[in-house]
């Protein structure tokens, strides 16, 4: 899998956060890539193997695994115990709030195995402005 643009985040998973004007390949995602997802800097991706991997901002919590990191600048697998069935489908969402209700954007992911189990990730509430 290759990446390029703006990595401030690590949103590119070169292990850095540096920009790329180019496309350059993501060392660390060696096997084959199925399916790939990515929303407010954050990327999701499935391999062959059935693993999700996640990497840059984790900013409302999007690279799914509880970490208190801002941002993780490499793919790193999401826990075995979501990938017991075989991955159907990835999604992701973004939604722009009215700003005179809330400043934030909200953010999520998602997959589906093949039992129709659906797993959510990001952000679910507004804090809202005064509140």
């Amino acid at each position: 899998m290759f990446s390029w643009g703006r990595g401030h985040l690590g949103q590119l998973g070169h292990e850095d956060t540096e920009d790329q004007a180019f496309p350059k390949h993501i060392k660390s995602l060696c096997n084959y890539v199925h399916e790939v997802e990515a929303a407010a800097n954050t990327s999701l991706v499935l391999d062959e193997l059935n693993q999700l991997r996640t990497f840059g901002s984790n900013e409302q919590g999007l690279l799914g695994d509880n970490s208190d990191e801002d941002f993780r600048p490499y793919p790193s697998k999401l826990g075995k115990q979501f990938l017991l069935n075989q991955v159907l489908m990835l999604r992701s969402g973004m939604l722009e709030v009215d700003p005179k209700i809330s400043e934030q954007t909200l953010c999520t992911f998602s997959f589906m195995n093949e039992l129709g189990e659906i797993f959510v990730w990001g952000s679910f509430g507004i804090p809202l402005k005064g509140a």
